[in-house]
């Protein structure tokens, strides 16, 4: 079960990779591909191990699609959930993208997930600079109205809650009960983690209101969840938490040189592991003790070696 947030709604677009393009459509005018239901999980052959490695280092979600009937043949989708503003994660995004064009060669649409406010308004305007088509959705509670039709949210159970979560965190709750009770029929582990992911974006009063509004069999049940897992950290209080994180490792990146190194060292792990290049433990320590200038090199150099061995010797 997803521990966080973040996770949670992360989680909402893996299910229904359609959702999406639904969203864009309908608040942008923009097609992302005709083909949505041809949409896959680009990370969904990585294994465990290695997913938990590149975690701090690849988008949440990479969706693609690739046909000749496509225009261009197809295109790739990256879903990313912003709790709060971080400059160092666009960063890695855009590292990331760089290998992302160079091996796919698509259009590339990056969908960004954003509950607050000034986190939205600022990635509304971020651009990436690159020859290659990229184009920026912010999905927030301005371009993903309340669903409050409960027929539609019992179709779409994954809109339900990105609505409910973007309102919700507000402190509307008309979308909240709409999207609770569309729950109430789906499968008990998936019904258990979309509840959980819309009540982890309420304060503690709004948690404790909707929590009392459910029957009581639904309250046993988050009351399980809630026993066994850490997931209800309420979604205010974790990002101020996550803020606070991440501005001290911001901090410490512009103010030390090390942070730029470490940066560098990211930088090749992604590249070498997203590229299938064998990497062993003593490869990587080899890697993260490197010097800055030998770590620039070996970056360069990293998207055209035939081995890790071969890299590590230039």
């Amino acid at each position: 079960m997803p521990s966080t947030l973040h996770d949670g709604l992360v989680e909402l677009f893996r299910d229904d990779p359609t959702l999406v393009v639904r969203l864009v459509r309908r608040a942008f005018g923009a097609t992302l591909t005709p083909m949505p239901e041809r949409l896959l999980d680009r990370h969904a052959t990585l294994s465990v191990a290695v997913r938990g490695r590149l975690r701090q280092r690849i988008a949440d979600l990479v969706l693609i699609v690739r046909d000749p009937e496509h225009p261009d043949g197809g295109t790739v989708i990256i879903i990313e959930v912003q709790l709060q503003d971080s400059r160092l994660k666009r960063e890695r995004i855009v590292s990331y993208l760089a290998l992302l064009i160079e091996r796919e060669n698509l259009p590339i649409h990056i969908g960004i997930v954003a509950l607050e406010e000034r986190v939205a308004e600022r990635l509304a305007t971020w651009t990436v600079g690159t020859a290659v088509t990229i184009s920026t959705f912010v999905l927030d509670r301005r371009s993903v109205p309340p669903l409050l039709d409960p027929e539609k949210a019992r179709k779409h159970p994954q809109e339900a809650v990105l609505s409910a979560a973007l309102h919700g965190y507000r402190g509307d709750l008309r979308a909240v009960r709409v999207a609770l009770d569309a729950l109430a029929d789906l499968p008990v582990e998936k019904r258990s983690r979309y509840t959980a992911t819309i009540l982890a974006a309420l304060s503690d009063e709004d948690h404790a209101i909707c929590i009392k509004e459910l029957p009581m069999d639904r309250q046993v049940e988050i009351s399980h969840i809630e026993r066994r897992s850490a997931f209800f950290v309420h979604g205010k209080r974790e990002g101020l938490e996550e803020g606070t994180r991440r501005g001290l490792e911001e901090g410490t990146r512009r103010g030390l040189e090390e942070g730029k190194r470490e940066g560098v060292v990211r930088l090749v792990l992604t590249i070498l592991e997203l590229r299938g290049l064998p990497l062993t433990s003593a490869h990587e320590l080899l890697i993260r003790g490197a010097p800055l200038d030998q770590l620039e090199r070996w970056a360069t150099r990293a998207r055209n070696v035939e081995s890790t061995e071969e890299l590590l010797a230039s």
